[in-house]
C-alpha cells in the first residue's frame, strides 16, 4: 500500500478510537471491588514481595502487576490512574485490530471489526477494570500477528525476537496464556517445514524456557494452594447468561434474543475464520538456530532455581518450592519434548484453517474441557479472544461496502441500549457490576465504630478507603464473630450479603454480649447492592453504663 492510499483510512480510524475511549469513560469513575484492590495493592509492593505473593498467595502470574508497578510509578497510585492503564490498553487493542485486519484482510473488514471491539459491552465494561485481561486479549492478537509474521520471514531477526517476546509475554500475563501460545507454537509445527520448520522449533523452545522461572510457583498453586483460594470461582455458568453477555445487546430485556444474537456472533466468527486457509509460507534459506537453543538450554536449566534464589522467602516456603523443583524441570523437557514430537509428525495439508481460526476455535476447545473438569471458567477469561470473534464477523464484508455500512449501523443500534445500561446500574446483568467498595467505606460515617464486612472477601477492599487505624473485621458466618468490647457497630454488606440481609443482622444482634440497637440503614444506588447498616447502644444499655 502506498502512502496517499492509507490517507482516507486515518479519519475513520480516529473517530472508531475517540468512540471506544468516550463509551468507556463513565468507568473510570468506579471505585474497585476486591480483586481490583489486590492488583493495585500488589503493584505498590517491592519487587521482591511482588514476586513472592504472586507465588504463593495469588492465582496469576506476575506479568500485569509489575506493568501496573511500571505505570503507577509514573502516573500515580490512584483509582483513576490504575484504570487509566486499561483504559489505555483497550483503545490499543482496537487500534490493533485495524492495523492487523487492514493488513490481512483489507481496511474495510479492519475499520469494521475496530468499531464492532470499540462497541462490545463486554470489552468495553472489562475496558477499565484493573486486571489482566484488557493486556491478555491485545497480546493474544499481537501473539498471533507476529506468528504469521515469523512464518512469512523466519530469516528476519527483528520478527524472531518479536514472536518469543510476543509468546513469552502471554502466559507471563494469565495463566490461560498457556493454552494461547501452546495453540500458535502447535498450528505453527504442524503447517510450516523445510527451514521455518527448525527456526519455528528453536524459537518455540526458548518460549518454554522463558517460563521456566515460574514453573515451581505454578505447581505450588496447583498442588497446594488453599481450595478457599479459588472456591469463589467455582459456582456455575449459566449458559444463557453466558451468551447473551457475549452479545451487543448483552443487557437487553428482550428476552433470549441477545442470548441468541450473541451465540450468533461468536458462532459466525468462528465458521468464517475455520473457512480462510492458512497462507502458504514462501521458500526461505537455512538459518542457524543455535543461538537460540543455547538461549533454551541455560535459561531452561537455571529458570526454576531462580524462585529459590531470588524470592524472600520463609523457611517453609523455600521448602515448598523446593520441591516442586525437580517436578519443573520435567515439565521443561516436556515440553521440548512436545515440541519436537510435533515438528516430526506429517505435514497437514494446505486447506488446514489459518491460524486466527485454531486459536480461535482450539482455545474456546479448551475452556470448555477445563470448564467440565474444575469449573472456574467465567466471562472475563473469554476476553483473549474477542478481537477475534471481531475480525471474524467482518469477514464477510470483504470488498462489499453496502454490507459493511449495514453491518455497522445495525451493531451501533444493538450496543446502545447496553451501553446505557453499563453506565446506569439500576439492576445486574449478565455481565456482571463491579462491587464498589470505595463507595461503600463512603457510606461508613460513624468514626467510632468498629467496622464489621460480610463476606469477608471484602473486607481488605474496605480498609482501602478507610483511615489506616479503624478495626475492620471481615466474616462469612456473622454468628461465630468475637467483638469483644466493642459497643459501636458499622455492618457493610455486599455481594449476596446485601441482597438477603436480614438473616446476617439478626445473627449479628443474636450473638452480642450486650443490647444494642439498629440505627440508620444506608444503600448505595446501583447494583451489585451495598448496604450499610449501624449500631449503637440501647438506651438502658448506655445508662447502666453510665
Amino acid at each position: 500500500m502506498n502512502a496517499p492510499d492509507e490517507r482516507p483510512a486515518m479519519a475513520p480510524l480516529l473517530l472508531v478510537l475517540l468512540l471506544a475511549a468516550a463509551t468507556r469513560l463513565s468507568g473510570l469513575a468506579e471505585g474497585f471491588w476486591i480483586d481490583e484492590v489486590i492488583s493495585a495493592d500488589t503493584a505498590a509492593m517491592p519487587l521482591g514481595e511482588l514476586l513472592a505473593r504472586t507465588g504463593l498467595a495469588d492465582v496469576h502470574p506476575p506479568g500485569y502487576y509489575l506493568a501496573l508497578k511500571l505505570w503507577t510509578s509514573i502516573a500515580g497510585p490512584s483509582d483513576l490512574a490504575a484504570r487509566l492503564l486499561t483504559l489505555t490498553l483497550s483503545v490499543g487493542t482496537v487500534a490493533l485490530v485495524y492495523l492487523y485486519g487492514s493488513a490481512r484482510l483489507g481496511r474495510l473488514p479492519g475499520l469494521l471489526a475496530a468499531l464492532i471491539l470499540a462497541l462490545y459491552p463486554v470489552h468495553v465494561h472489562y475496558g477499565v477494570e484493573v486486571r489482566s485481561y484488557t493486556l491478555l486479549a491485545g497480546l493474544t492478537l499481537g501473539a498471533l500477528w507476529c506468528h504469521e509474521r515469523l512464518m512469512e520471514l523466519p530469516s528476519c531477526r527483528t520478527r524472531r525476537l518479536l514472536f518469543v517476546v510476543t509468546l513469552s509475554a502471554l502466559p507471563w500475563t494469565h495463566t490461560l496464556g498457556l493454552l494461547l501460545a501452546g495453540l500458535l507454537i502447535a498450528h505453527g509445527l504442524l503447517t510450516v517445514a523445510g527451514p521455518a520448520l527448525s527456526t519455528l522449533r528453536a524459537l518455540s523452545g526458548c518460549v518454554a524456557a522463558l517460563f521456566t522461572p515460574w514453573f515451581p510457583l505454578l505447581l505450588v498453586q496447583v498442588l497446594h494452594q488453599p481450595e478457599g483460594m479459588t472456591a469463589h470461582l467455582a459456582t456455575p455458568v449459566v449458559l444463557g447468561d453466558l451468551a447473551t453477555a457475549l452479545g451487543p445487546a448483552g443487557l437487553s430485556e428482550i428476552p433470549m434474543a441477545p442470548a441468541i444474537l450473541g451465540l450468533g456472533v461468536w458462532i459466525t466468527a468462528a465458521v468464517l475464520w475455520l473457512r480462510v486457509p492458512r497462507r502458504a509460507a514462501p521458500k526461505t534459506h537455512e538459518v542457524s538456530t543455535r543461538g537460540w537453543w543455547v538461549a533454551s538450554a541455560v535459561l531452561g536449566l537455571t529458570g526454576p532455581l531462580l524462585a529459590l534464589t531470588l524470592l524472600p522467602l520463609s523457611e517453609l516456603t523455600f521448602d515448598l518450592i523446593a520441591g516442586e523443583i525437580g517436578t519443573a524441570y520435567g515439565l521443561f523437557g516436556l515440553s521440548v519434548a512436545g515440541i519436537w514430537g510435533l515438528s516430526l509428525l506429517p505435514r497437514v495439508r494446505s486447506a488446514t484453517p489459518g491460524a486466527p481460526g485454531v486459536l480461535l476455535v482450539g482455545y474456546l476447545a479448551l475452556v470448555l474441557l477445563i470448564q467440565i473438569e474444575r469449573p472456574i471458567v467465567n466471562l472475563r477469561n473469554l476476553l483473549p479472544v474477542l478481537p477475534l470473534v471481531a475480525l471474524g464477523a467482518s469477514l464477510g464484508v470483504r470488498g462489499r461496502p453496502r454490507a459493511a455500512m449495514t453491518v455497522a449501523v445495525l451493531w451501533i443500534a444493538l450496543s446502545s441500549p447496553s451501553l446505557g445500561a453499563l453506565v446506569d446500574r439500576a439492576e445486574d446483568g449478565p455481565i456482571p457490576a463491579r462491587d464498589d467498595l470505595r463507595g461503600a467505606a463512603l457510606l461508613v460515617d460513624d468514626p467510632g465504630a468498629t467496622v464489621v464486612v460480610i463476606p469477608q472477601w471484602d473486607a481488605p477492599g474496605i480498609s482501602r478507603y478507610l483511615d489506616p487505624d479503624r478495626e475492620v473485621i471481615g466474616a462469612l458466618d456473622p454468628a461465630g464473630l468475637q467483638l469483644g468490647a466493642a459497643e459501636r457497630l458499622s455492618v457493610v454488606l455486599t455481594r449476596s450479603a446485601a441482597a438477603d440481609p436480614e438473616p446476617f443482622l439478626q445473627a449479628i444482634e443474636g450473638g452480642r454480649a450486650h443490647a444494642i440497637k439498629r440505627g440508620e440503614r444506608r444503600r448505595l444506588r446501583g447494583a451489585p447492592a451495598v448496604e450499610v447498616v449501624r449500631y449503637t447502644p440501647t438506651e438502658r444499655e448506655q445508662d447502666e453504663r453510665e
